[in-house]
């Protein structure tokens, strides 16, 4: 089996490295100014402490021509939802006929522009399960640089859609070493656990990245009230009950949350917080606007998401 994966950040080469150590050939689609980063090989520490793992022998294309000159069974979009916007995704699509999509994007309306390139029949739903990032974080000291990774607990990487294609992709990963499962809908599942998470964060970098400071201020009180309307808006626009998740996305819950997941995480889970969503920050944004436009064409309420995403900084 032969696998493209588009994006060779922290999460690319996760997913990468577990399907090459399933006996799968990977190769990464990359823009020509990494191109001289990845043929170096890419570090992979563990997320505290440990050897670093080498990893090679993978493929490097920067363009459609060369993805259409070979055979590809998956191309994995091993990037941000904004990323899907531009106009590079339809030709890169276009070169690999027949090959099953997985995307890994939280948003809203991922899959509804992805479908309008790729039948349903070849698009498999991805939920990440994994917490990756560009080592080291700011004040740490790390040499050859690279990239650290950690499984959280009871926490697979889900997928759902066409039963053959979701099969092959939790079996090669399930083989290389990292957890994975079918999902009954991994679509729903990744869109109401990014209703909390994405509020969550966004009020955290409201908060200046600093848990104290989220503790003891509203920000938590705010994050919780634009969760609610977020997980009505995805629910109703996927056709999915949020079940409990409206109950438990309050202050309280969120403060505790954060207190109990720094104590957890085998890492500086704040920094690792602010750092990688700072960089990502963009994502947090489209969220909120797209919850916020999908709540106020169905006529739900939207105050909260509105005021959270008018707190944040401005990114320009």
């Amino acid at each position: 089996m032969r696998a493209l994966l588009v994006g060779a950040g922290a999460v690319g080469q996760v997913y990468g490295r577990h399907l090459q150590a399933a006996g799968w050939d990977v190769a990464f689609y990359v823009k020509p100014k990494y191109l001289g980063d990845a043929r170096r090989g890419f570090v992979r520490y563990p997320a505290r402490g440990g050897r670093p793992e080498r990893f090679e022998e993978y493929g490097l294309i920067t363009a459609p021509e060369e993805v259409a000159a070979e055979r590809w069974d998956q191309v994995w979009l091993c990037v941000s939802s904004p990323a899907l916007a531009g106009g590079w995704l339809p030709p890169l699509l276009a070169a690999a006929p027949g090959a099953t999509v997985v995307m890994l994007q939280p948003g809203l309306r991922d899959r509804r522009r992805l479908l309008e390139l790729v039948p349903e029949e070849r698009l498999v739903s991805g939920m990440i399960g994994i917490v990756a990032w560009q080592a080291p974080l700011p004040g740490e000291l790390l040499d050859p640089p690279g990239i650290r990774c950690w499984f959280p607990p009871l926490s697979p990487s889900r997928f759902s859609g066409p039963p053959a294609a979701v099969d092959a992709v939790v079996g090669a990963l399930r083989r290389g070493g990292c957890p994975a499962r079918r999902d009954a809908d991994a679509t729903r599942t990744s869109a109401l656990g990014s209703a909390v998470l994405l509020c969550f964060v966004a009020g955290l970098e409201v908060a200046g990245w600093d848990p104290a400071a989220f503790r003891r201020g509203d920000a938590p009180e705010a994050a919780a009230a634009a969760a609610r309307e977020a997980l009505a808006v995805a629910g109703l626009y996927h056709g999915a009950s949020p079940g409990l998740l409206p109950l438990l996305a309050r202050g309280w819950a969120f403060r505790l949350a954060l207190r109990a997941a720094t104590a957890a995480a085998p890492f500086d889970l704040p920094l690792y917080l602010s750092y990688h969503f700072g960089k990502v920050g963009d994502q947090t944004r489209e969220a909120l606007r797209a919850w916020e436009e999908e709540g106020r064409s169905r006529g739900l309420e939207i105050s909260a998401l509105r005021r959270l995403a008018g707190a944040l900084p401005d990114r320009r």
